[in-house]
């Protein structure tokens, strides 16, 4: 019983030391891990180079993710869109319903064959 009890202390001590760290650090929003956007200030912005003559400089951004956006079989876009067309044929579909069965069939016509990519 004693080691439980102890076990459950040192759990709770160590979740609090944790939370003081963060309580007392500037920007408790560092925390955040990977989510956390480090600001850029005048005070630790990067030295830049001048251009070379004749260019001017420009900067762009992509954010993306890696790996497949498509569905691994082609199949799996025709499941929605089987089941809403046969909900039509019986008339049970509002007209958002049916918009959706449009865009559905729209996004299946363009994953074709494109499985995995």
């Amino acid at each position: 019983m004693n080691r439980i009890f102890i076990g459950v202390f040192m759990a709770i001590a160590g979740t609090l030391c944790s939370h003081a760290e963060i309580a007392a650090d500037v920007d408790r929003y560092q925390a955040g891990s990977q989510y956390y956007a480090y600001p850029v200030t005048d005070d630790n912005a990067p030295v830049l180079s001048s251009s070379p003559e004749g260019y001017e400089p420009f900067h762009i951004e992509h954010y993306g993710r890696h790996g497949s956006r498509w569905l691994t079989a082609d199949e799996l876009y025709m499941r929605p869109v089987d089941y809403l067309r046969q909900a039509d044929m019986k008339g049970k579909l509002t007209e958002r319903g049916r918009l959706l069965l449009k865009q559905l069939i729209f996004v299946s016509e363009v994953a074709k064959n494109k499985a995995g990519e």
